[in-house]
């Protein structure tokens, strides 16, 4: 499979994810001003609005056909670090965001939105696509911490998500929301038992994700950890993905990427 031309502008999600986190096309300079928050005045945080804020972002999750190429690093708390390359590919169905990868000898085609699924298949194994059930989304994929599961990013579009009020991650103020897994997955992941994720207020881009298991303990996070200038947009410059158990770190870096170059339909297929 050969990469497409490099004619377009720079562009970078998430969500490998790939898992790929997508920063809106049109991310222009923050405003010095202060924006409100969806919050009443007594404190209590505005459903309405959070509703509101939550449809915006799954509106733009992936909202333009793009190509990106980056390197994957795995930093173990001890012992050496190992380095992959991949290729991601995306554009969007009558079903929601969709993503071709490419990582090491594997490929994966991934369907995100209400209905999730993902299939993979390997030119070395010769054996054709093969269907992942929600058993198989949290397999590591090139022996790092990313898995299908944060390239396909379900719980943005899962039905059982409170919104939880505005709050600050790294001096920006975020909208926070608490997700929970729907029965079909929680059946099969009992281990994980919700997702609170924060979303930039004025760019709509996810900017944390907290994995939660029993007793609300935070047992992986990905986090956007940089923005990069491309023409009149931002795209992402990596994110880092973290299992708390053993503190290991995944890297993701972005290299060269477009965006805005539509693609076949039969790349999706």
């Amino acid at each position: 499979m050969r990469a497409p031309r490099r004619n377009g502008l720079l562009f970078a999600c998430i969500a490998v994810a790939l898992v790929m986190v997508c920063v809106p096309a049109r991310l222009r300079a923050e405003p010095k001003r202060p924006r409100p928050t969806a919050q009443s005045a007594e404190g209590i945080p505005d459903k309405t609005e959070g509703a509101e804020i939550l449809r915006q972002m799954r509106r733009t999750f992936l909202a333009e056909d793009a190509y990106l190429e980056f390197e994957l690093k795995v930093m173990p708390r001890r012992g050496d670090e190992t380095r992959s390359e991949g290729r991601l590919w995306s554009s969007r169905n009558g079903e929601g965001p969709m993503m071709r990868l490419h990582l090491d000898d594997a490929t994966f085609l991934v369907q995100s939105g209400p209905r999730p699924m993902a299939w993979r298949w390997s030119d070395r194994e010769r054996s054709g696509a093969t269907t992942l059930d929600i058993s198989r989304w949290f397999a590591p994929l090139a022996e790092s911490d990313l898995s299908v599961f944060d390239v396909q990013m379900p719980f943005l579009f899962w039905d059982d998500c409170v919104y939880e009020g505005p709050s600050r991650v790294s001096g920006r103020m975020v909208e926070t929301f608490l997700a929970k897994p729907p029965p079909e997955f929680a059946a099969q992941h009992p281990e994980l038992t919700a997702i609170r994720f924060r979303i930039d207020r004025t760019y709509h881009a996810l900017l944390l994700a907290e994995h939660l298991g029993k007793g609300s303990v935070v047992t992986k996070t990905f986090r956007l950890i940089g923005l990069k200038r491309a023409g009149d947009r931002y795209t992402m410059k990596a994110v880092e993905i973290r299992d708390e158990a053993t503190r290991r770190k995944t890297r993701l870096t972005v290299g060269e990427a477009q965006i805005g170059v539509p693609w076949p339909v039969t790349m999706f297929i």
